[in-house]
């Protein structure tokens, strides 16, 4: 169609009524003839009022795109085939330096006017063999060349495909108007803000102009060294765990091999800034000082963007010096989402790296942690990311040759490094004799304010940083601490662990949630006594993992008469969850324990446990340890000391005494439970592992929030400090009130006074035919004797009640606490005050008649007319399964 024909066209969409709306059509008719598409832009402004994908990549017919220009709608144009460049004069003076040497300024061309300058239309020349040389380096279609002017700032640029522009249009809010002119005369017109002095070209002139007249040429090939430089492939060999760098430019070469083909537009600057938090954590960890290990990444920065021509290096080396000065900084995530794969060959990189010095020896000693003597009196050379070796020339060296692929083909200079090597060894270890090699089992262990290591098995440990969200394999041995891992742990999916470490930390939040949720319906089969306890007790399950870090643990204790199902708790939930780092047991020796649980993560859960009267304060005091982290010392026949730490929370569901060790009480959280009405069936293994998996991941990503909570907790007090553990996981989770639990601090009717009170009557040793036993004692082994009778031997049931009676009548007649036995083993105790006060055996201070009838009468006695010594008196009395729930004791 040529221009007059188009001229007559376009009369048949005019209309006086709607001349802008027409004028628009006009101009994207006539730019859709010229070869481009038109995109409607909003009123007045350059931002597309379309979505404008399919308008860089695909021609779009004229018909669906004129219904979409209404009112006072602007026009922008972009171009599938690459035909013309706009070249944007934004700073005149400083594209006339960057161009005058490559574009004709005297050639008349199309030039339109901007607020700031012009835009110049030019064909384009060699912009396919500028792409080839791209896709080659695997790097996307050129789209645009940037220029910068001196002080950074955007001077200009070369708009090819894919960007959308402005163009003149008649809409009079706009003024832009084309031009047929030379670049020379424009640079005088925009001088002088003279434009409109000269005729503006209409939409036929437009149309003649680019159809039928000669036009500026761009020859793309002038700024192929800003576009696409002739990058030397680094021929070095493909790398593994084990592959030796020679140096940090050679570092460098493999980081930029790595990352170049990642640095897009369109996510460089995000790239730049994980890529410095990545680069700050690996670097130090390679002890780099700050500054070395923060030129090492401008350098790196610095050399990609020159060989992407990415002209905005400012702006990268801020987003590094930015990451460096933070503390906190997260790389995870971004790195993953942008270099997908290669985040892995990144992270190979750093595990295979290690610097080299000339002498191989003095490297090996570098590593050297000291030296122990193992059980057989054994020197053992400690290094710091391996086992123990043999301090023996053979042993050395065969550690050496796997850990640094030292090889020898002259046998005599192996025997020479073989001595050399012990020597050296020998003189360095001299100067480190290791005193203590911390010891880290199975479980999660808190190594330093920001770092976690996670013992699964011997094959499977791993370092998490909180400072950087990294996750790391890492060897047997790490820092100073040895790895003795004696059991696997079998409670989490490793395979899913890795998952969530990935993932937005939002994102596990909200599946957290739903964790939760379902665990707390299933947690509600059990009748507990406040409504609160159910969201505390499925925080509990979830933060269990890492209960080991925290600052103060709870001791946390299940009470409630025979049959409430505490037992069945236990295992439902706890051990079916955590099948291994729950341990169940029924009774243990103080270094039984320590031996036992000594440096892991186990929860030891109590169930039903009792214990003699000489081993009860040992026990206590351990347990009140455990709370902020005990630390016995044992001595071993070879003269070297083993210490055992023993930092596990304790869970109860017991016959215990809780009297003697005062402090024990301010560390109880109490469950208390009633009977149920159904058993549910048990949580699948599938669902338990999943459970105890996102309940690991969320409490290490989420380190750094739940320990603020414990800080600002436990400044209010031990009894905020016990609930810490619970509330933290409830509030980042469901931004739990704190006055809700408080209900833990709430006491019964029945105050700590009045239960050692009774206590001090049932609970202290007694002279009974010839044995020093409580009266509890007494009347509970007298009680399951009676009720059991039918599973012993007549005869010994006999002898065995007639010896119980017989102490039963002791304890009534010399102190006053008498069983009274009704039908249907209904059983109820008396308390006499006068044979009590006078035994003088339970009371250090006197006790009027009045205060003692006030505290039964708290405590829920019924004073009742009872016989005793073949008379009949007044008695305090309460039934036994009364007396055992006040006494936390299951019959």
């Amino acid at each position: 169609m040529k221009a007059r024909e188009l001229k007559q066209e376009l009369k048949k969409v005019t209309s006086p009524n709607n001349s802008d709306v027409s004028d628009v059509i006009v101009w994207a008719k006539t730019y859709k003839k010229a070869g481009f598409n038109p995109i409607p832009c909003l009123p007045n402004q350059k931002v597309p009022a379309v979505e404008w994908k399919d308008f860089q990549n695909q021609d779009i017919p004229l018909e669906t795109i004129i219904p979409q220009f209404e009112h006072n709608t602007n026009i922008g144009i972009t171009q599938t085939i690459v035909k013309y460049a706009i070249i944007d004069f934004d700073n005149i003076n400083e594209m006339i330096e960057h161009l005058k040497e490559y574009i004709d300024f005297d050639k008349k061309t199309l030039i339109a006017n901007t607020s700031k300058g012009f835009h110049v239309l030019a064909l384009v020349r060699n912009y396919d063999v500028i792409n080839e040389r791209l896709k080659s380096q695997k790097q996307d279609d050129l789209k645009v060349i940037p220029f910068r002017s001196r002080n950074g700032n955007n001077a200009g640029e070369i708009r090819l495909k894919g960007n959308t522009i402005v163009p003149p249009s008649t809409v009079s809010a706009v003024k832009r108007n084309w031009y047929y002119l030379t670049i020379n005369e424009a640079i005088e017109l925009r001088k002088q803000d003279q434009f409109e002095s000269v005729k503006e070209l209409t939409p036929e002139d437009f149309l003649n102009y680019i159809e039928f007249s000669e036009l500026l040429e761009i020859d793309l090939l002038c700024f192929e060294d800003l576009i696409a430089p002739k990058i030397q492939p680094i021929t070095v060999k493909q790398f593994t765990l084990d592959t030796p760098i020679e140096s940090f430019n050679e570092l460098q070469n493999k980081l930029i091999e790595i990352l170049i083909k990642h640095w897009r537009p369109s996510q460089r600057h995000s790239l730049a800034l994980a890529l410095a938090s990545f680069l700050k954590y690996k670097l130090l960890q390679l002890n780099l000082s700050f500054e070395d290990a923060k030129n090492f990444t401008l350098s790196v920065v610095k050399s990609i963007c020159e060989l992407t021509n990415d002209e905005e290096f400012k702006d990268r080396e801020r987003a590094v010096l930015d990451t460096f000065e933070e503390v906190i900084t997260e790389h995870n995530l971004t790195l993953s989402q942008i270099l997908k794969e290669d985040f892995e060959k990144l992270k190979a990189l750093f595990k295979a790296y290690r610097t080299r010095k000339l002498d191989i020896v003095e490297n090996i000693l570098r590593n050297v942690v000291g030296y122990v003597y193992d059980s057989s009196n054994t020197i053992k050379v400690v290094f710091s990311n391996s086992d123990f070796v043999e301090l023996s020339a053979s042993k050395l060296f065969n550690y050496v040759q796997l850990e640094y692929a030292v090889f020898f083909d002259d046998p005599e200079e192996e025997t020479e490094f073989k001595k050399n090597l012990l020597q050296k060894v020998k003189k360095h270890i001299a100067k480190k004799r290791i005193h203590e090699i911390k010891i880290l089992r199975e479980g999660i262990h808190k190594v330093s304010k920001n770092e976690f290591v996670l013992v699964f098995s011997n094959d499977e440990i791993y370092a998490y940083n909180t400072d950087y969200d990294d996750l790391t394999k890492i060897h047997r041995f790490y820092s100073e601490h040895s790895i003795r891992a004696k059991r696997e742990l079998l409670d989490f999916d490793l395979t899913l662990f890795h998952e969530l470490m990935q993932k937005d930390k939002n994102v596990l939040l909200e599946e957290t949630k739903t964790i939760f949720i379902n665990l707390k319906d299933y947690i509600k089969h059990w009748n507990f006594e406040k409504e609160l306890f159910y969201n505390a007790l499925a925080s509990l399950v979830i933060a269990l993992p890492t209960h080991t870090t925290w600052q103060w643990r709870p001791l946390v204790h299940f009470i409630g008469t025979a049959g409430v199902g505490k037992t069945t708790f236990f295992e439902y939930v706890f051990a079916t969850i955590y099948k291994t780092l729950f341990r169940k047991i029924n009774s243990s020796s103080v270094a039984g324990l320590l031996q036992q649980f000594s440096n892991t993560s186990y929860v030891v859960a109590y169930d039903n446990f009792e214990t003699t009267q000489s081993q009860k304060t040992q026990f206590f005091t351990l347990l009140e340890s455990s709370s902020t982290g005990a630390e016995e010392i044992k001595g071993t026949a070879n003269g070297e000391s083993i210490v055992y730490k023993f930092n596990n929370i304790v869970f109860l569901n017991s016959v215990i005494d809780f009297a003697e060790k005062e402090a024990i009480d301010s560390r109880l959280v109490q469950f208390r439970m009633f009977k149920a009405n159904n058993k549910p069936s048990r949580i699948s293994e599938y669902e338990a592992r999943r459970i105890a998996t996102y309940s690991l991941a969320f409490t290490l990503r989420f380190a750094r929030e739940i320990e603020a909570i414990h800080d600002q907790l436990s400044r209010l007090g031990r009894e905020y400090q016990n609930i810490a553990c619970m509330y933290a996981i409830d509030k980042l989770l469901f931004d739990a009130n704190l006055d809700d639990y408080r209900v833990f601090f709430e006491r019964d009717t029945v105050t700590k006074e009045e239960i050692t009170f009774l206590k001090q009557i049932f609970m202290t040793n007694v002279q009974i035919d010839y044995e020093n036993k409580d009266a509890i004692s007494t009347i509970l082994e007298y009680v399951r004797l009676v009720k059991q009778k039918t599973y012993l031997d007549h005869k010994d049931f006999i002898t065995n009640k007639a010896t119980l009676e017989k102490g039963l009548s002791q304890l009534a007649a010399m102190y006053g606490i008498k069983l009274i036995e009704n039908k249907n083993y209904d059983f109820e105790v008396a308390l006499f005050y006068d044979k009590l006060v006078h035994s003088r055996k339970f009371f250090t201070n006197p006790i009027t008649e009045k205060t003692f009838n006030n505290f039964c009468k708290t405590l829920g006695f019924t004073s009742k007319v009872v016989s005793i010594d073949n008379y009949k008196t007044r008695a305090q009395v309460i039934s036994l399964d009364t007396l055992c729930e006040l006494l936390s004791i299951e019959i």
